[in-house]
């Protein structure tokens, strides 16, 4: 038989209901986790000016908290005394701090714990290359480091003084307007992580001032220094293969770790294109050119074979070293060093040069924007659009030259 409830009850129990705290949703949380490697924000002052605001951020948030981070319910108590339209807010019961519970996910370290959580969701997440995220959380484990000797007890407890803080240490220690916004890129990045999973209850980076970055003209080699380089690898074994990372880089505009981390399988030389994983672990195929094709294959055939020397190659690395193993970015850069120094370039060669004559050289000779991006693998069209201003300069140097009346 049906058991008759009165309605008093019923009603006592939907109160429960609605008293009980686990019951209720938090609707005021809102965030955008964004990308690590997302643009640094536009909102950049200049370097004076950042310094005047990181010190007016310490000074007030100094004043508002005294030696200690207020409670977040205080912070809401505040917020909602200022509006009279709000209605009073149900009587809830005691619950633990936001810290405590976060202390209950971390048995060991918690700065190393959250270096390496964050480590984890770069490379499985965001899958970016490891040369980015060792850079992500070398910025990251910089900053820990400092709040400890702050007296921060765990990144997640950082406020906006903290962080501001840690932009005057950067610039009083002499670092660059260039550095100093990217490690707060990064920065950025770890604590837009640590909101959205729930590890911290505001983000201290966010809306921070950054010191403004002087635009510098693009680096690249004229067509004749091209020529030069390249042709300065011998016909050693070694040369093989400086020839063929030379060709390669300067024919497809690889990044120096997306040349690194190549196999010999990414090479189709039937076909003649390269497949390339780059970052996010987009992959893209570019075209490989008569020259470079030449070299890869006397490279794969022939001097990859007396590299090894008879041994078994440790893994499917397309550029092997005089151990048989994956050659590193930092070998790369000293080889396009020393050959550039032989081709009597005086300026200092990098990889990145490299690249950039690269895309220049395919602008001059009438590439449009959209390919470029494709083969480049920029995910913001914006980042191309770079290399235009070299074109419109060479349009006024043929003008310059050509028109009678110049």
């Amino acid at each position: 038989m049906r058991k008759i409830i009165p309605y008093n009850e019923n009603f006592k129990k939907y109160l429960r209901i609605v008293d009980d705290p686990r019951k209720q949703k938090d609707s005021k949380r809102q965030d955008d986790p964004g990308s690590p490697d997302g643009a640094i924000s536009d909102d950049a002052v200049p370097d004076d000016a950042a310094a005047d605001d990181a010190t007016a951020d310490i000074a007030a948030a100094n004043d508002d908290r005294g030696d200690a981070t207020p409670p977040a319910h205080e912070e809401i108590a505040a917020a909602d005394a200022g509006n009279a339209a709000a209605p009073e807010p149900l009587a809830k019961p005691a619950a633990p701090e936001p810290a405590d519970i976060r202390r209950a996910d971390f048995p060991e370290s918690d700065a190393v714990s959250y270096s390496a959580r964050f480590r984890e969701y770069l490379c499985t997440t965001k899958k970016l290359a490891a040369g980015s995220v060792d850079a992500y959380v070398r910025d990251v484990d910089e900053l820990s480091a400092f709040l400890s000797e702050r007296g921060v007890p765990a990144p997640a407890d950082a406020v906006r003084a903290d962080i501001a803080a840690y932009l005057l240490h950067l610039k009083h220690g002499g670092r660059s307007a260039a550095t100093v916004s990217r490690k707060m890129a990064s920065i950025r990045a770890f604590y837009r992580y640590l909101f959205s999973a729930g590890y911290c209850t505001e983000n201290p980076s966010a809306e921070m001032k950054l010191p403004r970055i002087a635009k510098k003209d693009i680096e690249y080699l004229s067509i004749e220094e091209v020529e030069a380089l390249l042709s300065r690898p011998d016909d050693s074994a070694k040369g093989v293969r400086d020839r063929a990372i030379l060709e390669l880089l300067y024919a497809t505009g690889l990044r120096v770790s997306e040349a690194v981390e190549a196999d010999t399988e990414h090479i189709n030389l039937r076909m003649g294109f390269v497949t390339c994983t780059g970052e996010h672990g987009k992959a893209r195929i570019i075209p490989l050119g008569r020259p470079a094709r030449a070299a890869l294959e006397a490279y794969i055939f022939e001097g990859r074979a007396k590299l090894l020397r008879g041994r078994m190659a440790k893994d499917k690395a397309l550029f092997l070293n005089y151990s048989g193993e994956r050659m590193t970015r930092q070998g790369m850069w000293r080889l396009i060093r020393e050959y550039a120094a032989e081709a009597g370039i005086e300026r200092s060669i990098t990889p990145q040069i490299l690249r950039n004559s690269f895309a220049v050289h395919m602008v001059q000779n009438g590439a449009d924007l959209k390919s470029l991006q494709e083969l480049l693998g920029h995910e913001d069209p914006t980042a191309t659009q770079v290399y235009l201003c070299v074109s419109r300069n060479r349009i006024k140097d043929v003008y310059d030259g050509s028109h009678p009346r110049a």
